[in-house]
Parts: C-alpha cells; sequence; structure tokens
C-alpha cells in the first residue's frame, strides 16, 4: 500500500497475474492462507495471528470484514458474478449476489443511462 494505491490495488493485481500465469506448484492446494507447511490454517490459529497484527497497525475491521470487501472490490471492477462465487466458495450464484452485490446510486444511475442511451438510438 502507498499514498498513491491506499487499497494496495496495484500490488493485487501484480500477484493476481502471476498467479494466473504461474504452474500450480506439486501439493498445491489452492489456499490463499496456509501454515509453513502448506496445510490449512485452524480458524483459532489465523485469529489468533490476525487480531494482534490488526491492532498493530490501527486498523478496525474483523476477519470476516476483509472477504466481504474482497467480494465488494472484485464485482466493483467488473469480475462476473460467476468468477467472484468460485473465488470464495459460495456453492450458489445467488448467495454470493444477495449477500454481496450492493448497487449504489451511482451505479443505478450509470446503468439507467446506458439503457437510455441504447433505447435512443433505435
Amino acid at each position: 500500500m502507498t499514498h498513491s494505491d491506499p487499497a494496495g490495488v496495484g500490488g493485487a493485481r501484480s500477484w493476481a497475474s502471476r498467479a494466473r500465469s504461474a504452474s500450480p506448484a506439486p501439493g498445491c492446494t489452492g489456499l490463499v492462507l496456509t501454515t509453513r507447511r502448506g496445510t490449512p490454517i485452524e480458524p483459532r490459529n489465523l485469529n489468533r495471528h490476525f487480531y494482534p497484527i490488526r491492532e498493530r497497525l490501527g486498523l478496525d475491521v474483523r476477519f470476516r470484514g476483509l472477504r466481504h470487501t474482497c467480494v465488494t472490490l472484485l464485482l466493483g471492477i467488473g469480475v462476473p458474478p460467476h468468477i467472484v462465487r468460485d473465488i470464495v466458495g459460495h456453492s450458489a450464484l445467488d448467495v454470493t449476489m444477495n449477500i454481496y452485490a450492493h448497487a449504489d446510486m451511482t451505479e443505478k444511475r450509470a446503468a439507467l443511462d446506458r439503457l437510455g442511451s441504447l433505447l435512443a438510438d433505435e
């Protein structure tokens, strides 16, 4: 994260690009967070490490809030909902869309403007 990129989006894009082009390592689980051995992290251990780091950085966010932010940002940059669903591991698309898809007034206005333009051209 930098002052010009406060959300760290540039670094995330760079990481995502490398991850897409890389071949999976032998024994790769596909998990984002693992132990040093590559095994899944027990939820209690994750919380035990996450909350002290959060406090040290002065962040007021719960771990679950990171997931919500990720999904919201992915949908906001136009990632197709079915891809977002796969990333977060929801079983059904309606779960992703009902929980995370929040259309703000700007998005609604833009959608109606696009529709108006389409109808005006005909």
